[in-house]
């Protein structure tokens, strides 16, 4: 089934905001072993890695929070956050930031990631739901997945990514 087959509820903007357009860019890259893919518009830079500032008390999937021209944005470590093993950051490790608008409030946050792979064109029905396999940390922040020249990616929900009343609820229904 793709996303072609199914109709959204309103109350569902964190599935997905609308329609997904006939044809968007999507940037990939990698974690461990595993390709992801975010739609390339909301990106609004992607940064060499620098440590972040931590700060006390933060969920321990973000590794602090990072001054951008002004803006503080909060660092998530997306190896900690879908359970993937730890790695030390390297010289291909980069901070993607993304930006998003929800409930007409604008967010940022920014990702860490082992690399960045390459941007590839999709339309719609290049993206799959997610089979039904159970609860886990990851299935639930992926729209679907994308066979992209025989690579399985996984297609993340960016709005759910940087809304971090929705990490802990999920966090919570998976614990």
């Amino acid at each position: 089934m793709s996303l072609n087959d199914i109709e959204l509820e309103d109350d569902q903007d964190y599935l997905i905001q609308g329609d997904i357009d006939v044809h968007l860019e999507y940037l990939t890259f990698m974690i461990d072993k595993d390709e992801f893919g975010v739609e390339i518009l909301k990106i609004l830079e992607i940064k060499s890695w620098s440590k972040a500032t931590p700060l006390p008390c933060a969920a321990k999937y973000v590794e602090g929070v990072l001054n951008l021209r002004g803006n503080i944005i909060p660092i998530i470590d997306l190896r900690n956050l879908f359970g993937i093993k730890k790695k030390i950051h390297d010289d291909l490790t980069v901070i993607i930031v993304l930006q998003t608008e929800i409930e007409n409030e604008k967010k940022l946050v920014g990702m860490t990631v082992d690399s960045v792979s390459d941007v590839h064109h999709l339309n719609k029905d290049a993206i799959v739901l997610t089979p039904d396999i159970g609860k886990d940390r990851l299935s639930d922040f992926l729209i679907g997945i994308a066979n992209i020249s025989g690579r399985m990616v996984k297609v993340l929900n960016v709005n759910l990514l940087v809304d971090f009343k929705i990490h802990d609820e999920i966090l919570c229904e998976n614990s």
